[in-house]
C-alpha cells in the first residue's frame, strides 16, 4: 500500500478493503475457521478495523476540511498532547490509521458533513462577493431630456441585490454558518446600503424627474407668474442632484462608499429634502388654484403648470377647454390669433354651436390679476352659467309660441341642441300635469285623450320635417338635432299612452307621473327643477354634448328610478349587468346626466393606477358637483377603495365649503357610480364584487336585458317604417325559434341591440338610394322585404 495518498485511489482502497473482508469470510466459512489459530483472529480483527477506517478517510479526504477540522479530529481521537502535530490533509493513510478512527466513525462523519456543508457556505459567499463587486451605478442623460440624469437599467441592479439578499438570508439561518458570521454580518449590511441607496435614488429620479419636466416647461415663460420662485430654487437643487449621480457613477460602490454609508445616504436625504421642499412649495401653488377653480383637478400637473405660468395666453387656455368641459371647444372670437380687446364673447361647443355670454367676458392684465388662470377660468365658468341660464328662459318661451311648428319657424335651428331638449321637456311636464290635473277635477279622461291627440299631431309634424331635411341633406347637424327631439318626444307619447290605459284616475299621484322624471322652470330665479318619486335635482347648466336620449323602455325606468334612489340616500350605486344581457349602464347614465345637466366623466380603472390620480379626480369632481362613473370597478385596488370611502363618508357628515363660482350647488355631495366590467358576472350564484364592497356606502342596482324589442320598434319608427310594431314581433318571433332550435345561442344572444341598430341603419340608407332620398315605406310587404335584406346584410357582415 503506497504511504503518500492520493485522491483517485479511493476506488482502490475500497476495493482492497472489500477484498480483504470477502478473503476473510471465505477462510472463516472453510475447514481454518474451525482451528483456534490466535493469528487468523488478530487479522480478522485488523481487517474489520480497515474497512471503517477506508472510509472514514475517504470522507475526509473529500469534504474540504481546514485546520478547525483537523484540531476537533485530533479532540475526538484524544491526542490531547500539545506536542504532538495536529493532523491535517498531509497526513499519510498509514499515520491516520494509527489514530484509530474506526472506534470514532460516527462522530467523525458527522464532522465531515459539517465540513461539507461550511464549504458550501464558503463558496456561496464567494459568490455574493463576485457579484457585489461587480455592481455599478452607471447613469446616462435621457433623450431630449434636458441634461437630465438618470440610472442606466436601475431594475437590472435591484435584481441581484435581491437575489444576494436571498442568499444571505438563507445563510443566516443555517446552522453552520458559525465560522463565517462576520463575513454574512459584513454582507449583509453592505447590501442593505447598496439596496437602501438604491431605493432612495430611484425615488430621487423620479421626483427629480417630474420637476424637471415642470421646470422646463416653465424656461421659456417671462418672469412675474406664480412659478418664480419655482423657477429659482430648482435649477440649485437640480445641481446638486447632478454633481451627486455623476459621484456615485464613478466610485466604487463596496470598497469606497458602503463603508461610508451613512454618511453618503445622510448626504443624499439632505440633497432629497432640498427636492422636496420645492415639490411641496410646487404642491402648494397647484393645490391653491385647484382650490380656487375646482376644474383645475381634471388637469395634471404638467397642464396646470404651463397654464398658470402663463395665465393670460388665451391659446393655451382654449386647449385646456376640451379638458375641463364636456362640451367646450374654443373661444368666440372673430380672429383666431388674438383675442378682442373688449374681450370673450362667447364659446363654442365641439359641435361648433355658439353660446353667446349675457356680458362680455374681459380680457384681464397682469397688473389687477390676483389669481391668474384661476380667475380668468373662474369668471369664463359663471358667464357659461348665466348664459345657459338666459338662453334656457328664451329658448323655453320660444317654444310656447312655435310648439308644432319646430323646425318651419327655425326654433329648431336658432337654439343650441341642450337647450331645445331641456325646453322639450320643461313643456311635456307642463302639458302632461295641466292634463292630469283637469282629469282629476272632470272625473275622466278626456284632457290626456286630447292631450294624447295633440301629442300625435305633433309627431306626424316632426316626422313629416325629419323626411324633408333627410331629403335635403344639406343640414347633418339639424337632423341629428330633430332626431333628438323626436326621442325625447316619443319617450313623453309613451308616458301618455300609459296613463291614458289606466283605468283608474289617480292625478298626480298616479305611479306612472310620480316614477317620471319631471322638469319645472321657476322664471323668477331662472332655476330647473326635476322631480322623480320624493327625489329633488336642480338643474347643473353644465354645457353638454350631443348625446342621443335614451329610448325609455319598463326595464330602463326601473333601472333609473333605481339608481336615483341611491343618489338621494347618499349611496354609491353599483351598476350590475346579468348575465343575460346588454346593459346600457353608461347610456342610462350619459341620458340622464344629460337631463340633469350635470357634468359627467367616466374613468376607467387600473390595477396599476396611481392613488395620486384618482384621488385627484375624485376630488375635483365633488368641487365641481359633478358625477364621476368608475369603469372596471373591480380592478380597482383596495388603498384606493378606502380614500374614496373616506371622501364619501366625508360629504355624508359634513357639508362642503363653497369654494366655486357655483354658489347655488354648495351642498352638493360626491356623486359615484361602480360599473364592473361586463364580464364581472354572477359565479355560482353571487357576484363576487358586492360581496368586497361596503355595503353601507354602496348599492347594488341590477341591470337586466333591456326591452329590445320595444328599443327596435322606436328605430324602426324613427327611420320612417310604417308596420315597425309588426317588424318587431316578426323579429321576435324569429329570434324566439332560433333559440328554441339551437340552445346555443340562448346564452349569448343572437341579435344584440348593436347589430339591430345596423339593421335599421342599413334600412335608412337602402331607402335613400332606391328613391332618390325619400323614405317611404307604405306596403307591409315591401316593408319586411327591406327588413328581412337588411337582416340578412348585416348579418353576414
Amino acid at each position: 500500500m503506497q504511504e503518500s495518498y492520493q485522491t483517485a485511489d479511493e476506488i482502490g482502497l475500497h476495493t482492497i478493503a472489500g477484498h480483504f473482508k470477502q478473503t476473510y469470510e471465505t477462510l472463516a466459512n472453510g475447514p481454518i475457521g474451525t482451528e483456534a489459530f490466535d493469528v487468523f483472529y488478530r487479522v480478522g480483527e485488523e481487517i474489520s478495523q480497515f474497512c471503517p477506517t477506508v472510509t472514514i478517510v475517504c470522507t475526509m479526504r473529500a469534504s474540504f476540511m481546514h485546520d478547525r477540522h483537523w484540531r476537533k479530529v485530533k479532540e475526538i481521537t484524544g491526542c490531547l498532547n500539545e506536542s504532538e502535530e495536529v493532523p491535517g490533509a498531509h497526513c499519510s493513510f498509514r499515520e491516520l490509521t494509527d489514530l484509530g478512527l474506526y472506534r470514532y466513525e460516527e462522530d467523525l462523519l458527522d464532522l465531515c458533513y459539517e465540513a461539507r456543508k461550511e464549504h458550501e457556505i464558503e463558496l456561496d459567499l464567494q459568490r455574493v462577493a463576485l457579484c457585489v463587486q461587480a455592481i455599478e451605478f452607471k447613469i446616462h442623460p435621457t433623450p431630449n431630456g434636458g441634461g437630465f440624469l438618470e440610472l442606466h437599467k436601475p431594475q437590472a441592479q435591484f435584481t441581484t441585490l435581491e437575489d444576494n439578499i436571498n442568499t444571505i438570508n438563507r445563510l443566516r439561518r443555517s446552522p453552520h454558518r458559525h465560522p463565517f458570521q462576520a463575513l454574512i454580518d459584513y454582507w449583509e449590511k453592505t447590501l442593505g446600503t447598496l439596496e437602501e441607496m438604491l431605493e432612495i435614488l430611484v425615488r430621487m429620479q423620479s421626483e427629480c424627474r417630474v420637476l424637471h419636466e415642470l421646470y422646463r416647461i416653465t424656461q421659456s415663460i417671462p418672469s412675474g407668474s406664480k412659478m418664480d420662485a419655482f423657477n429659482e430654487g430648482f435649477p440649485k437643487c437640480f445641481t446638486q442632484w447632478c454633481e451627486l449621480m455623476r459621484y456615485i457613477s464613478t466610485v466604487r460602490l463596496v470598497e469606497d462608499l458602503c463603508p461610508v454609508g451613512a454618511e453618503i445616504i445622510a448626504e443624499i436625504e439632505t440633497v432629497r429634502k432640498r427636492l422636496n421642499q420645492q415639490a411641496d412649495a410646487l404642491d402648494d401653488i397647484l393645490r391653491a388654484q385647484r382650490e380656487a377653480f375646482p376644474r383645475f383637478y381634471l388637469l395634471s400637473d404638467a397642464q396646470l403648470v404651463a397654464l398658470i405660468s402663463a395665465p393670460f395666453n388665451y391659446d393655451q387656455l382654449e386647449q385646456s377647454l376640451s379638458l375641463m368641459y364636456e362640451n367646450i371647444a374654443r373661444f368666440g372670437r372673430s380672429e383666431r390669433e388674438t383675442v378682442l380687446s373688449s374681450g370673450i364673447g362667447g364659446v363654442f361647443t365641439r359641435d361648433s354651436e355658439f353660446l353667446p355670454f349675457t356680458t362680455m367676458l374681459p380680457q384681464l392684465h397682469p397688473s389687477h390679476a390676483s389669481h391668474g388662470a384661476a380667475e380668468t377660468m373662474n369668471q369664463l365658468e359663471r358667464h357659461i352659467r348665466e348664459a345657459l341660464q338666459d338662453l334656457l328662459s328664451e329658448c323655453h318661451t320660444a317654444l310656447r309660441r312655435s310648439y308644432f311648428r319646430r323646425v318651419e319657424s327655425g326654433w329648431l335651428r336658432s337654439w343650441p341642441l341642450q337647450l331645445c331638449l331641456k325646453s322639450a321637456e320643461l313643456q311635456q311636464t307642463q302639458h302632461t300635469r295641466n292634463a292630469l290635473v283637469q282629469c282629476s277635477l272632470l272625473g275622466r279622461k278626456k284632457p290626456l285623450k286630447m292631450l294624447r291627440f295633440l301629442h300625435t299631431k305633433l309627431m306626424k309634424e316632426l316626422t313629416a320635417s325629419a323626411q324633408q331635411v333627410q331629403q335635403a341633406e344639406s343640414d347633418r347637424w339639424l337632423s341629428v338635432k330633430l332626431n333628438h327631439l323626436l326621442i325625447v318626444e316619443m319617450n313623453g307619447r309613451d308616458l301618455i299612452d300609459r296613463l291614458c290605459r289606466r283605468r283608474e284616475l289617480h292625478g298626480l299621484e298616479s305611479f306612472e307621473w310620480i316614477s317620471h322624471l319631471q322638469s319645472y322652470w321657476h322664471a323668477s330665479g331662472k332655476k330647473c327643477i326635476m322631480h322623480l318619486i320624493d327625489a329633488r335635482f336642480s338643474y347643473g347648466f353644465e354645457c353638454k354634448g350631443s348625446t342621443e336620449p335614451m329610448l325609455l323602455t319598463p326595464i330602463s325606468e326601473r333601472a333609473r328610478m333605481a339608481t336615483i334612489c341611491a343618489l338621494k340616500s347618499g349611496e354609491i350605486p353599483l351598476l350590475l349587468a346579468t348575465t343575460d344581457g346588454c346593459c346600457g349602464r353608461r347610456t342610462l347614465l350619459e341620458s340622464l346626466a344629460q337631463s340633469l345637466g350635470v357634468f359627467l366623466l367616466h374613468v376607467e380603472c387600473d390595477v396599476h393606477a396611481r392613488v395620486e390620480d384618482i384621488v385627484r379626480v375624485v376630488q375635483g369632481v365633488k368641487m365641481i358637483g359633478g358625477w364621476l362613473a368608475l369603469g372596471s370597478f373591480e380592478r380597482i385596488s383596495s388603498s384606493i377603495m378606502s380614500q374614496i370611502s373616506d371622501i364619501v363618508l366625508q360629504t355624508i357628515t359634513a357639508q362642503r365649503k363653497s369654494v366655486t363660482v357655483r354658489e347655488g350647488t354648495s351642498n352638493d355631495k360626491v356623486q359615484l357610480f361602480a360599473l364592473p366590467s361586463s364580464n364581472a358576472r354572477f359565479t355560482a350564484g353571487k357576484m363576487p364584487v358586492v360581496e368586497s364592497v361596503d355595503r353601507t356606502l354602496f348599492r347594488p342596482v341590477h341591470f337586466t336585458s333591456v326591452d329590445q324589442w320595444k328599443v327596435l320598434e322606436s328605430w324602426l319608427w324613427l327611420a320612417g317604417c310604417d308596420h315597425s310594431v309588426r317588424l318587431a314581433r316578426l323579429t321576435e318571433l324569429f329570434v324566439t325559434q332560433v333559440k328554441l332550435v339551437c340552445n346555443d345561442s340562448a346564452t349569448g344572444g343572437l341579435l344584440p341591440l348593436r347589430r339591430l341598430k345596423r339593421v335599421v341603419e342599413r334600412i335608412m340608407f337602402e331607402e335613400k338610394s332606391d328613391n332618390g332620398g325619400t323614405i317611404t315605406l307604405r306596403e307591409w310587404d315591401t316593408e319586411k322585404d327591406v327588413f328581412i335584406s337588411a337582416l340578412l346584410v348585416s348579418t353576414l357582415n
